[in-house]
């Protein structure tokens, strides 16, 4: 992903992870399904093709591993991308808050499960 603040541009090239999210009003657009490929590395040779956006102001950026969606409950229903989504809806118009607000909620939902996963969560916003 490279943000290029001055042009106000996101280009992203997808490597087997979930698509960036883009929050606008309210609104999440997932960028980079068109540009999504294999993980990095198993195939040497291998090209990615890159997506470009045009941030506006108040755009969010979230973006996350499979460690975030995978906590289960004592369900055993995984987390999930909904949920994610909906607490950006409530808390993107700050990435620490956002964060946190993550944090908070798979805790809660794991009662506290130890995660065994990656847990990566980015989030930009867009002045």
């Amino acid at each position: 992903m490279v943000v290029n603040a001055d042009a106000r541009t996101l280009e992203v090239a997808n490597a087997g992870h979930h698509p960036v999210h883009l929050l606008r009003d309210k609104t999440d657009l997932e960028v980079s399904t068109s540009a999504s490929g294999p993980p990095l590395g198993v195939f040497p040779d291998h090209s990615f093709i890159t997506e470009a956006v045009e941030l506006k102001s108040g755009d969010s950026l979230l973006l996350f591993t499979d460690g975030v969606t995978e906590p289960h409950n004592a369900q055993q229903e995984e987390f999930g991308v909904a949920r994610i989504i909906d607490l950006s809806r409530i808390h993107g118009h700050t990435p620490a808050a956002l964060i946190d607000a993550v944090e908070r909620a798979i805790a809660e939902f794991s009662d506290h499960s130890p995660m065994f996963d990656d847990f990566t969560v980015v989030a930009l916003r867009a002045e």
